[in-house]
């Protein structure tokens, strides 16, 4: 069994099908890591090889596993502090590649500043869980060099998917409340304190936070 295996069953107390969804989720990051890095490289940067990569929010760790088996020098910087435990076992089972996981907030100018400038930076559905996402864009812009690419995704909180079953909790229609609403609604239906969704936008309102970047909508 691989060290990130056995670390995520011990972190994982499977009961419900919340818990279940984020285990599934986190599980699954290698492979997801696999399909980004792998869609960047066809269609924008080529080669990774001895380029920097920054991954925004990286979670459990495989964009950048997945970056650092193309030879990339690949950073993650994730504000949850068990998310970069879980991301260093997921590295233990990939010896020898040039990532290295911090816990830190993206939307620090002098955290982010500290890490220099890349060549890609990733930042894939995270922008809904930060409390300024003016600032989350305005570092990611000011941390690309002069031919660097940003690739930016967000939850369409309107697609009729996401209405049906929002991607974070399972729930019909939390995605369409404000804020405050959707939090009481969570906590009501889920008997949990923890909501760490932030506020969605319509698409132009993200592009209009954005400072020479390119963001693309998923649905």
């Amino acid at each position: 069994m691989s060290y990130f295996l056995q670390a995520a069953d011990a972190h994982f107390q499977v009961y419900d099908d919340i818990t279940k969804h984020h285990r599934d989720y986190a599980l699954a990051t290698n492979e997801r890591g696999e399909e980004l890095i792998g869609k960047l490289v066809r269609e924008f940067t080529g080669d990774l090889a001895g380029k920097r990569v920054l991954d925004i929010g990286s979670g459990y760790g495989g964009v950048c596993i997945a970056a650092g088996k193309r030879g990339a020098q690949a950073v993650g910087l994730e504000y949850g502090a068990k998310q970069v435990e879980l991301a260093g076992e997921n590295l233990r089972d990939h010896p020898g590649l040039d990532v290295r996981f911090l816990q830190g907030d993206a939307t620090s100018p002098e955290g982010m500043a500290a890490l220099g400038t890349f060549d890609l930076i990733t930042c894939d559905n995270v922008i809904e869980h930060v409390e300024s996402a003016n600032a989350l864009v305005s570092n990611i812009s000011l941390a690309l060099n002069r031919t660097g690419i940003a690739y930016v995704t967000c939850p369409n909180a309107y697609s009729v998917g996401q209405i049906r079953r929002d991607c974070h909790y399972l729930m019909f229609g939390l995605s369409i409340l404000d804020r405050e609403d959707a939090e009481a609604f969570y906590r009501q239906m889920s008997h949990r304190r923890v909501y760490d969704v932030t506020d969605y936008y319509k698409y132009e309102e993200y592009v209009s936070r954005s400072i020479n970047t390119a963001w693309t909508p998923c649905s």
